[in-house]
């Protein structure tokens, strides 16, 4: 790679003059010929189709084409030069726009400068919203160069959108990102914020110089899109991705730079964004939507990734449309389709790879990202990268379904050499008609099941059944009447063909299982089984697959044994029957999973179950549904070892496979996006949580509805989240609405008692013990009588802690000793869960000892064990342990050690990454208050029990003791009365 350098936040496009929407197509880049303006529309039309014509040519190739294209009119070659060179020469939209002198000249930061913690080296860039510089960090001892952005003075009316930059920075961390480091005002109110400093060059110089292969390149293109898939699952569109905006660096990652331009798909968090103009955007990579200022969305950045990877594959961009007036950019881009890249790297010998490469699922993937309605582009880029990994793989690429013999023609390409085995041997055998004829008779076979299949289908919606009243309309027929007749029929009009039989019925009995009719489900699937197994025998597919999904619903019934049983009488029959490697096997260790994450198995055990599953998945179908869901169960397993990086990962991968996956579940992907939700939790990412969780909800109340126990708990979750970051209002309608959708009686499962018994838990918290000590017995007895032991624990804390908030002590002593007993008990209880119900039990002990009891002392153990054992695992457990110990501390007369200990907390508190209850605070700030003044600081602690009485009011309900202990700690302090 050569030396080139750029810097995360060089000049960007984001930083040019705004163009408001109303003057967008009035407004025209430069223009070739004068002569335009008054030319006849034929012969403009006639010069805009050869000019167009030109720029599909190679460079070296336009002057043959034109010399065929103007046929010696000398007026109309010139014509068409001129507007190639004009094209050649950069727009306005390629360059700062112009800015109005002002009174003030603008006044760039002296070399030396500091600023917070930076110190400027020199200016290195400026546009109409900024100036850059690069600076490095100023504290002793301490190396780190950064790239430097500041408003400009001028541009005081881009205040909104500079901040807009920061903050999308802000929720932006990921490999592929430069990072934002810092952020500030200078002392003339000027905001300024300080980037990662990238040394690199742009992609496409990359690639060319390097001269890299086309895996190279593709591998290159994925790290791409990679980052901007991770924006849009931040809600982030980036709206200008070009080479210049991404960067390789030494190491040959990929960084993307520059959202001067970018913006939040939840556009309401930018309060004066109405959104009335159309920000600047590089021309030659602007989709259409953007030049004719429509609505821009994440298929905007997906077309630029197209236009992105035309340039890696030819050396040439598809469209070029600078130089142009705007509405002849726009008509371009509208009217015209780009070529295939193999199209234009076989005329052009300087073309960075050979158009036989390209040919095919290239062209397809190409053609797609760039097609002019966003609803026919992929959906998300995840999906673009999926396409792209597939062609790699030699398998069939989404963007050329249909295409049958492309289809057979990639796998006989990906299995080419048991191909040519199987050939040799057929031509050795001399069964080639034989085979034919075989396969004719499976084929009029086949074709015969289709059309009575069709045929049994169009007889349901007939309504002309004898059990139907002669008055009543066919409009009032349902479609669950047609269907129980007509399954009905499957016997008696099938009789003698066990194959359409066999067929039929289990088509129908889907259809039962999608309209959740449970009883009809399972009498059809019986019978189907049934014939299978009299035709096929018992260890065809068919028999083995019933066997594995009653296993699996009897696994959602808690009845374990009998699952387990099943599993085992499957396990034998695909070992007798040599299906060990198959997606029945994969489906069972499957539901093995389930089965041992139900029943309350160790992580080594459900971490081999879920192995296999995923080895044979990735194999054999690796972009189906239920590959997407053991991704999944390994995600949920990196969550339950404390490792929320690595669950990321897998619930990242999980998420992209069911999105792409055409047997996708919605059900199976909002029960991820929970999941993923409740780790981004751990990540400390509100804004990325609560997105998902709002997805999951939307999911289930479509394909579930609000009836459903997956709705209840997507909403329990989302309603939570919203409590714990202090938006107690909004968490209590979202709770409300829920209560009112559970039914008051559900024998089903134990869902509804989870869903209320976190609302519970959340009132607890309020303060409000009278509505919530029912609810969390109610559910605690619903586990206990439903054996589900392993929550148990979690709802013995729950309680516990709300009969200690009710001040019956004696119940909580004994409710959270029960239920510290059993996580220690466990097996299978994390470091991070013993910490929790410990350091609970600990501080129940303190608030109900004196320092000469027996419980003070052994709280005090429990929190220096605590401390001692996990000190490198920082969390809001670790933090009341350290508070814990400031109190212990305090009660034992140790003033200065209690002020450490209790700073120590605080200064943890403030620099833990996951997300926690807010209410967390105020409890550490009386503890600081206590402690001031016992060392005779009264306007300190005055000062700090104001802070967690004014947060308490906040977040709490009137009647809450959190409120009370802080409106005494303030009158303690020797305030007359708590303000």
């Amino acid at each position: 790679m050569t030396g080139h350098v750029c810097c995360v936040a060089s000049v960007a496009p984001g930083d040019r003059e705004e163009i408001p929407r109303n003057q967008r197509l009035s407004a025209e880049l430069p223009v070739a010929t004068e002569a335009g303006a008054s030319m006849p529309s034929e012969r403009w039309r006639q010069i805009e189709q050869i000019f167009a014509d030109a720029l599909d040519q190679p460079v070296a190739a336009r002057s043959a084409f034109l010399d065929r294209a103007c046929n010696n009119d000398s007026a109309l070659r010139n014509e068409i030069d001129e507007l190639l060179c004009a094209h050649a020469t950069p727009g306005v939209l390629d360059s700062a726009a112009a800015t109005p002198r002002v009174a003030k000249p603008i006044a760039s930061l002296a070399p030396g400068t500091d600023l917070g913690h930076w110190r400027i080296d020199k200016l290195i860039g400026r546009g109409g919203m900024g100036e850059v510089y690069a600076a490095h960090r100023a504290d002793a001892g301490f190396e780190q160069r950064a790239a430097l952005k500041l408003l400009r003075y001028e541009a005081a009316g881009q205040l909104d959108r500079f901040h807009a930059e920061r903050q999308i920075l802000a929720r932006l961390e990921h490999p592929g990102i430069a990072r934002l480091l810092d952020g500030g005002t200078t002392a003339d109110g000027r905001p300024y914020t300080v980037m990662e400093y990238v040394e690199g060059c742009s992609l496409t110089v990359h690639c060319n110089e390097d001269h890299l292969s086309l895996r190279q390149r593709l591998a290159l293109f994925g790290q791409v899109c990679d980052a901007v898939a991770f924006a849009h699952r931040n809600l982030v569109v980036h709206r200008d991705l070009k080479p210049d905006n991404i960067l390789v660096d030494a190491s040959g990652a990929v960084k993307l730079l520059d959202f001067g331009i970018a913006k939040l798909i939840d556009a309401a968090t930018l309060p004066r964004d109405d959104d009335h103009t159309v920000a600047p955007f590089t021309p030659d990579y602007a989709a259409p939507e953007q030049i004719s200022g429509e609505a821009v969305t994440t298929a905007t950045d997906v077309y630029a990734l197209g236009v992105l990877l035309f340039e890696l594959l030819t050396g040439e961009r598809p469209l070029r449309t600078r130089g142009l007036p705007s509405n002849q950019a726009m008509s371009l881009l509208l009217d015209r389709t780009a070529p295939a890249p193999s199209k234009l790297a076989s005329g052009n010998r300087d073309s960075p790879l050979p158009a036989r490469l390209l040919r095919g699922d290239l062209d397809a993937i190409v053609a797609k990202c760039l097609r002019k309605e966003p609803s026919h582009r992929y959906e998300t880029v995840n999906g673009l990268k999926l396409d792209i990994e597939r062609h790699l793989r030699n398998e069939p690429v989404l963007a050329r379904e249909g295409a049958r013999l492309y289809v057979v023609s990639r796998l006989l390409r990906r299995y080419r050499w048991a191909v040519a085995a199987v050939l040799v041997v057929v031509v050795a055998l001399g069964v080639g008609l034989a085979g034919t004829l075989w396969q004719a008779h499976r084929a009029e076979s086949a074709a015969a099941r289709a059309t009575a299949t069709k045929d049994f289908l169009l007889g349901l919606f007939r309504a002309n059944d004898p059990r139907f009243a002669a008055d009543k309309p066919k409009s009032e027929i349902t479609a669950k009447e047609l269907l129980d007749i007509g399954s009905e029929r499957i016997e008696s009009e099938f009789e003698g063909q066990p194959d359409l039989q066999i067929e039929l019925l289990g088509m129908t009995a889907d259809i039962y299982d999608n309209l959740a009719e449970d009883d009809r489900y399972q009498s059809l699937q019986n019978r189907r089984v049934e014939l299978a197994q009299q035709r096929y025998g018992p260890n065809d597919p068919i028999v083995l697959d019933a066997l594995i999904s009653e296993a699996e619903a009897t696994v959602y019934r808690q009845d374990y044994p009998r699952a387990g049983q099943l599993l085992d009488e499957v396990d034998t029959r695909l070992n007798a029957s040599g299906q060990n490697d198959s997606l029945l096997r994969a489906r069972w260790w499957l539901v093995r999973w389930e089965l041992l994450h139900s029943r309350g198995a160790d992580q080594s055990a459900l971490g081999d179950a879920s192995d296999h599953a995923i080895a044979l998945y990735g194999r054999l179908a690796p972009t189906s549904n239920d590959f997407g869901y053991v991704l999944g169960l390994k995600a949920d397993a990196y969550t339950r070892v404390d490792d929320p990086e690595a669950a990321k990962r897998y619930f990242d991968n999980a998420i992209a496979v069911l999105e792409m996956a055409k047997d996708r579940s919605d059900i199976d992907l909002l029960t991820l996006l929970k999941n993923s939700a409740e780790n981004l939790e751990n990540l400390g990412d509100f804004t990325a949580a609560e997105a998902a969780y709002v997805r999951a909800e939307d999911l289930a109340r479509r394909t579930s509805g609000e009836g459903s126990p997956k709705y209840w708990l997507a909403r329990a979750y989302h309603a939570r989240l919203l409590h714990r970051h202090g938006e107690r209002e909004r968490a209590d309608v979202l709770f409300k609405q829920m209560m009112e959708v559970i039914p008051a009686t559900w024998s089903s499962t134990n869902e509804d008692a989870w869903a209320r018994g976190e609302y519970a838990d959340r009132l607890a918290v309020d303060g409000r013990t009278d509505e919530a000590i029912p609810i969390l017995q109610a559910t605690l007895r619903s586990y206990q009588e439903r054996g589900h032991g392993g929550s148990l624990a979690v709802w013995r804390l729950d309680l516990g802690d709300a009969y200690d908030r009710a001040g019956r002590s004696s119940d909580a002593r004994t409710m959270l000793k029960q239920a510290l007993d059993e996580v220690l008990a466990s097996n299978n209880a994390t470091l991070k869960r013993k910490l929790r119900f410990r350091e609970r039990w600990a501080r129940f002990l303190l608030d109900h000892a004196k320092p000469d009891d027996p419980d003070f002392s052994e709280a005090a153990d429990i929190l220096d064990d605590l401390a001692r054992t996990s000190a490198e695992h920082p969390s809001s457990e670790l933090v009341l342990v350290h508070s814990g110990q400031a109190r212990v501390a305090l009660a034992r007369g140790d003033r200065g050690a209690a002020k450490r200990l209790n700073d120590s907390a605080l200064t943890m508190l403030e620099n833990l990454e996951e997300l926690h209850d807010v209410r967390l605070e105020p409890q550490l700030w009386l503890v600081q208050s206590r402690i001031e003044l016992a060392q005779g600081d009264n306007s300190s602690a005055a000062s700090w029990a104001h802070k967690a009485l004014t947060a308490s009011r906040r977040y709490d309900a009137p009647s809450s003791p959190a409120i009370v202990e802080a409106e005494q700690a303030v009158i303690s302090a020797g305030s007359v009365h708590p303000r």
